[in-house]
């Protein structure tokens, strides 16, 4: 008989990219109403590497709850 392979749930893999060590994260939905920007913004933001810690799994970012809001590089 088939046996379908036990998926890690996203908490799981990244307890296991950060070494064991939990970090509490938050959704791009989160993260949007925190700094007051868009969530497409904040997707670019992610993908150009501008948030310290974000990590990507499928279509999902994640980021760190304690992560600053990048300066906003348009602006001198």
């Amino acid at each position: 008989p088939y046996r379908r392979q036990r998926q890690m749930c996203i908490r799981d893999r990244i307890n296991t990219i950060n070494g064991g060590k939990f970090m509490e994260y938050i959704s791009i939905k989160e993260a949007s109403i925190k700094w007051g920007i868009s969530e497409r913004r904040i997707q670019k933001l992610c993908s150009e590497d501008r948030i310290e810690g974000a990590i990507r799994f499928s279509r999902v970012w994640a980021i760190p709850k304690d992560a600053e809001k990048p300066k906003d590089a348009r602006r001198k």
